[in-house]
């Protein structure tokens, strides 16, 4: 019961997003096709920018910076600046949903398939090769 009730929270972080968006931006349930991609554009350019907002809070990103001298404190306030930002890529991330027209359900779905293909490919040795896509090296 209690996965189920993480897919509803879901539905409903997905229902605010929608009444928002539509609010918003409306190209994301446009008809034309056109609109809607431009929509999608659009938003995976915000959704990047959010996620590297994100990074750059993280402590340690930065190989070439010293941050011996942040404290326990500093390091906590950090991670939570950064879960804020993964807060805002979320809005964008289901904004892409909402143009795609993908529903939770599909998402849901889509992950198992997804997730049962990366183990089998790392269960048969996934590698830096392209060979899992049927392109093959030249000798």
């Amino acid at each position: 019961m209690a996965g189920k009730n993480r897919i509803d929270k879901f539905e409903r972080m997905l229902e605010l997003q929608a009444s928002f968006q539509r609010r918003v931006d409306p190209r994301c349930a446009s008809g034309d096709l056109k609109e809607r991609a431009a929509f999608i554009r659009d938003h995976f350019v915000y959704l990047d920018q959010e996620l590297q907002e994100m990074l750059y809070e993280v402590p340690y990103f930065k190989h070439w910076k010293d941050y011996s001298k942040m404290t326990n404190e500093e390091l906590i306030e950090a991670y939570d600046k950064a879960k804020e930002e993964l807060v805002d890529a979320m809005h964008f991330f289901m904004n892409l949903m909402l143009g795609l027209g993908m529903s939770v359900d599909e998402m849901y779905e889509g992950y198992l398939l997804k997730n049962k293909e990366n183990i089998r490919r790392q269960d048969e040795g996934y590698d830096h090769t392209m060979k899992h896509i049927g392109i093959k090296e030249d000798k």
